[in-house]
């Protein structure tokens, strides 16, 4: 029997009109409807209609996550069962939470929210940026990175695909010290700030306060967790939320561990193909499907 394995979407794959073929379904708007009376706009209206503000972290955390939410309420049953591990990748990993059953749906909403708009601020106050960096291996990028102030590495994407993140001046003097280390492309990120390193400080201990306020309830589906790369231990939950904002996403080490359970069918939920992608890269010989239009995987 297969082992099967959900991975959610983060920020950067959004597109105006994702999970708008999703919509037509009652119970889909109803979600809409709630999280829009929580966050206090029309999340319809912004991932379907405002190109503009679906490019501003301050909504764009909330979309991702309400068509992420919405394409798996809609397609679940359909999936192969039993789903046996989830993993979202940055913003995603929420997503993953909620459909755990760690958190419900409106307080994923409000946290999101928060999220969002905190490190928004944060981003505002310390400019930066994020660049994919394409052909070096992890070990040549973190020795660079340490000789340069405000420069970090912010995602494990493959093995060959490291994202640094950092001051936009760090950053940019990387990418030009690097193309003579072998660097084939440096890819800039749709995202407003220096996601995933110590600069999202302020905005980590915003979330941290809100925390403390969301009853959580015990996953009923395990999920390997960004900071570690490894299996949530329900007892770290809160210092792997609080900490995943300042920390590196292990995205590479997770599918890896994945992998080595015996996981052969890998399925992304929300918009886009780039999780997906990256499996299918890393991994040709696994079962790899993105999933953005109803009911593309039948059990």
């Amino acid at each position: 029997m297969s082992k099967v394995a959900i991975l959610f979407a983060g920020q950067g794959s959004q597109t105006i009109g994702m999970g708008k073929v999703f919509y037509d379904s009652p119970s889909i708007q109803t979600l809409y409807e709630q999280g829009s009376q929580i966050l206090g706009y029309d999340l319809a209206s912004l991932c379907f209609e405002d190109e503009g503000k679906l490019q501003d972290t301050r909504y764009t955390q909330n979309a991702i996550l309400m068509t992420s939410i919405a394409i798996y309420e809609s397609v679940k049953h359909a999936l192969p069962s039993p789903i046996q591990a989830f993993c979202g990748f940055s913003l995603g990993e929420f997503t993953a939470l909620y459909a755990a059953g760690i958190i419900s749906f409106s307080d994923i909403t409000s946290l999101v929210g928060i999220r969002a708009q905190s490190m928004s601020e944060v981003s505002h106050r310390y400019p930066g940026k994020m660049v994919a960096l394409i052909g070096l291996q992890e070990d040549v990028v973190a020795t660079f990175c340490s000789k340069i102030s405000n420069l970090w590495i912010a995602n494990y994407n493959a093995p060959d695909q490291i994202v640094i993140s950092g001051a936009k001046s760090a950053v940019d003097e990387a990418v030009q010290e690097l193309k003579r280390l072998g660097l084939r492309r440096a890819i800039e990120l749709k995202v407003s700030g220096a996601f995933h390193t110590p600069m999202m400080e302020e905005a980590s201990a915003v979330l941290e306060k809100y925390l403390n306020k969301i009853t959580f309830s015990r996953p009923h589906t395990p999920i390997v967790m960004n900071r570690t790369g490894a299996y949530l231990e329900f007892s770290n939950l809160k210092s792997c939320i609080i900490e995943q904002m300042k920390s590196p996403v292990r995205f590479f080490q997770s599918i890896d561990l994945l992998i080595k359970d015996g996981f052969d069918t890998f399925i992304e939920i929300g918009p886009g193909c780039v999780l997906g992608n990256l499996v299918k890269k890393m991994y040709p010989e696994v079962f790899v499907e993105s999933i953005n239009q109803p009911l593309e995987v039948k059990s």
